[in-house]
């Protein structure tokens, strides 16, 4: 709904604005109820005063109808998660198979964070977020998985250098950890889109769009590290000299960081050398996937073209990120107005 209001002056230095009737006694206000107004950019949001705290739980019913995929219910349950319902039932007029119930239980340990299973029975799983989401901030989790991400990958470079399985094994355990940040993010993201979730100073909403870019883009870097440890285990007994696919895992991972800082600054000038880091990555790993076209046999040249264009995507991702950080950082790079 959209509303026109003339603004008018009162008293010696006071603007006022009346609010729409219908969506003050929605709000369940009255006069003297008090509301908050926060700045952001050329707008303002006002909503009721610690709306947070008062909102009404939101629940989400999840049927199972007979035999259904696992990881399809999984998916669901992600998606009423970060679109902020605080509580999802997941229910079957019969059972719920076994199938089902472990993968509901392993998705709500490992990928949901501050979700819990408070009631269960043969028919229905009730699964509660009691996380208070006011207690990190955005900035503060984009943090968090920048680091987590960039430990991925060092870690993936390691596997590389040192041919070792048992590495190996635990980086692509840490992709749950990757998903539990991303989701996290995304339903923070969400809560202040609709206004419950505050975001800190100087954020906009420009910036919100931003950040959802930016979470999926740290999402897929992470899925990218994981694969070049899982395709690493097809590479045991092989003849590839893994030194120089290492050395190129770390250019990548430069890169990455080298994207990571221009973000967290809203430093637009990192693009262009960015941009020519990756290129110059493109061709190193077209020129090594060549030098063992005639040396491995067809499985480990499988593997190692998978490594090598993971490597290559982490790159190209992060590249991305640097493009994000120009859109951030824009004004740093636009010609002032003549005053």
């Amino acid at each position: 709904m959209r509303y026109i209001r003339r603004i008018q002056y009162t008293g010696k230095s006071t603007f006022i604005v009346s609010l729409p009737k219908k969506w003050v006694l929605a709000q369940g206000l009255t006069p003297g109820s008090e509301v908050v107004v926060e700045e952001n950019g050329p707008f303002i949001v006002i909503k009721p005063f610690s709306r947070a705290e008062n909102k009404p739980q939101k629940t989400a019913s999840i049927v199972i109808k007979g035999d259904e995929d696992p990881e399809a219910v999984a998916r669901r349950i992600i998606g009423a998660y970060i679109m902020n319902y605080d509580k999802i039932i997941v229910k079957s007029s019969t059972f719920i198979s076994p199938a089902i119930r472990n993968t509901v239980r392993n998705t709500i340990l490992n990928k949901l964070p501050g979700t819990e299973i408070i009631n269960e029975d043969k028919h229905e799983i009730h699964v509660q977020v009691v996380l208070n989401s006011r207690n990190i901030t955005i900035g503060d989790a984009l943090k968090r998985l920048f680091k987590v991400v960039y430990s991925v990958i060092e870690d993936a470079c390691t596997v590389l250098e040192k041919k070792d399985m048992s590495i190996a094994q635990e980086v692509i355990k840490e992709d749950e950890s990757v998903d539990r940040i991303y989701f996290y993010i995304i339903r923070l993201l969400n809560l202040a889109g609709s206004g419950v979730q505050e975001v800190e100073e100087g954020v906009s909403s420009m910036d919100l769009l931003i950040y959802r870019s930016l979470a999926k883009l740290l999402e897929r870097i992470g899925d990218h590290a994981v694969n070049i440890a899982k395709n690493s285990l097809n590479l045991v007994g092989s003849s590839v000299y893994t030194g120089n696919v290492c050395n190129l895992c770390r250019e990548s991972l430069e890169i990455y960081r080298n994207a990571v800082e221009a973000v967290a600054s809203r430093n637009p000038f990192v693009v262009e050398d960015v941009v020519l880091k990756v290129s110059a990555l493109s061709r190193s790993e077209e020129q090594l996937f060549s030098s063992y076209l005639n040396t491995l046999q067809p499985d480990q040249l499988v593997a190692l073209r998978l490594i090598l264009e993971s490597i290559r995507r982490i790159a190209e991702y992060s590249r991305d990120m640097s493009e994000l950080a120009l859109d951030l950082g824009l004004e740093k790079v636009l010609e002032k107005p003549q005053q």
